[in-house]
């Protein structure tokens, strides 16, 4: 009973000063390692003025000490106090320490910050070489499972999130090597793709394969979730001649290895746009019905923009 007094008695002097009378003080809080409780203590001048006599701490929600607006509350011969807030965090919560021989000082204030609404880009990709292909080149013996890695890489169809200065940058360096480097990429194995987690903004989407020209769209995301439309991938722009076009460059490379099966290495896999296993007449045919095609045959914005 008497500390409760005590308490209320604090309370009741701290309550009685006017918030504008608080003294400029650097944040003297700290969140434990537990995560759960924090640390006010008062600082220089005010913790030798008051050292060794009664100090009250109060922490509250809002601009006025009520009792429902009380965080926490307790008073000892102390400049310094650990302490549980009593509610979730769900605003500001402001520290204040009085005591016998110091006015009441704002120790600083413990933010609450919201955590950022998020979403995703999802999307869909028709043309793609499936999961269970990988699983017979290695089931049927005609790729060791230690080099499946580098026939994925020339087979597989990934999707990167970018940013746009990096989708125009991957765009002018466009070539055998691929130069991006994304937010994240994923491998469409099952013909599609998410990314999660997003935060409002404007994004690109560019989805590669080593024999097909990429797609590039923006991806803004705002205040829901995004879906980008389905893409069939355009085959036939092929390392050696990666250059944007479809054009007799890549139908002369593809014919130099005419009659190869893909045993023959994972970068002449690339060109087996139609992954049977062997590169003949099968990938030609597609080379040719694709003939005179362009990356601005997908026709997005980011590229009737920026290309």
């Amino acid at each position: 009973m008497k500390r409760l007094i005590a308490l209320l008695a604090g309370l009741a002097v701290m309550g009685s000063m006017s918030m504008t009378s608080f003294a400029a003080f650097s944040d003297e809080i700290a969140l434990n390692a537990d995560g759960k409780t924090y640390t006010a203590a008062l600082s220089g001048d005010a913790a030798t003025a008051n050292a060794g006599k009664q100090t009250t701490i109060v922490a509250y929600k809002g601009d006025t000490i009520e009792v429902g607006s009380i965080q926490y509350i307790d008073q000892a011969a102390a400049d310094s106090f650990t302490f549980q807030l009593m509610d979730p965090l769900t605003e500001n919560v402001k520290v204040v320490m009085g005591g016998e021989a110091i006015d009441k000082q704002e120790v600083g204030t413990i933010f609450f910050e919201k955590e950022a609404d998020t979403y995703t880009v999802s999307g869909s990709v028709n043309n793609f070489v499936e999961a269970d292909y990988y699983d017979m080149l290695v089931a049927d013996e005609i790729v060791a499972p230690e080099d499946l890695d580098a026939y994925k890489a020339a087979y597989g169809t990934f999707a990167h999130l970018v940013t746009v200065d990096e989708a125009l940058a991957y765009a002018e360096n466009y070539g055998d090597e691929l130069i991006i480097n994304p937010i994240e990429t994923v491998e469409i194995v099952d013909g599609t793709y998410t990314f999660e987690g997003l935060e409002a903004g404007e994004y690109a989407v560019v989805i590669t394969r080593d024999a097909a020209l990429p797609y590039m769209e923006y991806a803004t995301v705002e205040d829901a979730d995004v879906e980008m439309d389905a893409v069939d991938m355009l085959f036939g722009d092929v390392i050696g001649a990666k250059d944007f076009f479809i054009d007799g460059s890549d139908i002369a490379t593809v014919l130099d290895v005419n009659g190869l099966d893909i045993t023959e290495g994972a970068t002449v896999a690339g060109y087996d746009v139609v992954h049977d296993l062997f590169i003949d007449g099968g990938d030609i045919a597609v080379l040719l019905g694709n003939n005179g095609l362009s990356l601005y045959d997908y026709g997005t914005d980011f590229i009737n923009d920026n290309l």
